[in-house]
């Protein structure tokens, strides 16, 4: 190293310290279990089903007003070793209130929810 001159030296330092950067911001996108907080955003970029299409395959399973579509993460693997997620999508027409939970990998309808709010 003594022969090298400080320019090259720095380089050498400034490309190590990339390196390990973008490992350490790599890794946990790689294991989302790694990764405590994001997890569930890491799992709604990983699905096949976006939050769009999601809403419209709800869209042909209710009606109304858009309320609320989020994804809905769930960290239990099942035994078959891959983290599991799912989209609950919303709406309100009425006084009554549509629930769609569509599968974040198939875009298959899980559950489909009407409640008719009481006048009470």
């Amino acid at each position: 190293m003594k022969n090298l001159s400080v320019l090259t030296k720095s380089m050498i330092v400034a490309l190590t310290i990339a390196g390990v950067g973008a490992t350490a911001i790599a890794a946990p996108a790689a294991n989302t279990k790694a990764v405590t907080g994001s997890s569930e955003a890491v799992s709604a970029m990983q699905s096949k089903i976006s939050l769009t299409q999601a809403i419209e395959i709800a869209k042909q399973n209710a009606k109304g007003d858009l309320v609320n579509a989020e994804f809905d993460y769930d960290d239990d693997d099942n035994g078959k070793g891959a983290v599991t997620g799912e989209y609950e999508v919303e709406f309100v027409s009425n006084g009554t209130a549509y629930e769609v939970k569509i599968d974040a990998n198939t875009g298959k309808v899980l559950s489909s929810q009407v409640d008719v709010e009481d006048d009470d």
